[in-house]
């Protein structure tokens, strides 16, 4: 995945909920990127389009994320559950 995408998602997300998100992609992720916005702080995996939550210090992001996460086809996946 290129960094392309990771700046797309932040850029969108940043655009649709006038709010500030970090995006980080370790350098030796190719599927995986983390997204930050307040406190709320979630894994994207776009190979398993899933995105799983982290921190989800401001309940009112975290919904916002979610629903965004949702509408364009991302699963919620369980923080407890470990891909091996």
């Amino acid at each position: 995945m290129s960094e392309k995408i990771v700046k797309l998602t932040a850029d969108s997300l940043e655009e649709r909920f006038d709010q500030k998100v970090d995006a980080f992609q370790p350098s030796d992720e190719n599927e995986r990127f983390i997204l930050k916005m307040g406190r709320t702080t979630v894994l994207i995996n776009v190979g398993l389009k899933t995105f799983t939550p982290l921190k989800r210090g401001d309940p009112e992001n975290y919904m916002k994320l979610k629903e965004f996460f949702s509408d364009v086809g991302l699963r919620y996946q369980s923080s407890s559950i470990r891909n091996t």
